[in-house]
């Protein structure tokens, strides 16, 4: 992360090297080296091709029971997720986004507003759990489901 920051380019064997390398860790029971895989494998930029490998260990991590892992392996999936897929983990999302935990709805929101740029159709499924998060109690929640209702409905 550090060279990766630093403006270093990869090339993409050692891109696909070290993303292969990085996603063995998600056997890792580690939370604090858990989130280091989210943050590595978000940075990347992987090609489309290797990203298909993490992503049902993404899936698994959002239907799991500890919310920072569903919640950072969302805010994960909103930048690795190529297109096609995204009407597959759809349900995944929905469900998300009307979760009683506010840092999983709030992260299911902003993977929305990413996702609303490639996949707009798919966002705009998601109206009614949108305009239910609306009225939680959470500002930061608010925050995003207004944000993200207004990207929708800016070209009405």
């Amino acid at each position: 992360l550090y060279v990766l920051q630093q403006g270093e380019k990869f090339t993409e064997t050692e891109v696909t090297g070290l993303f292969f390398g990085v996603t063995k860790l998600f056997q890792t029971t580690n939370n604090r080296l858990r989130r280091m895989v989210y943050l590595v494998i978000k940075e990347l930029e992987a090609p489309q091709e290797v990203v298909f490998i993490c992503m049902s260990c993404l899936i698994k991590d959002m239907n799991g029971k500890v919310d920072c892992a569903r919640a950072n392996a969302i805010r994960v999936m909103s930048h690795v997720l190529d297109p096609a897929m995204a009407a597959q983990i759809d349900r995944y999302l929905k469900i998300a986004i009307v979760d009683k935990h506010p840092f999983v709805a709030s992260a299911a929101l902003t993977c929305g507003m990413h996702l609303l740029s490639g996949t707009p159709d798919v966002v705009k499924r998601w109206i009614n759990e949108i305009q239910d998060t609306i009225n939680s109690k959470h500002a930061m929640v608010q925050f995003h489901a207004l944000a993200l209702l207004y990207e929708l409905k800016k070209t009405d």
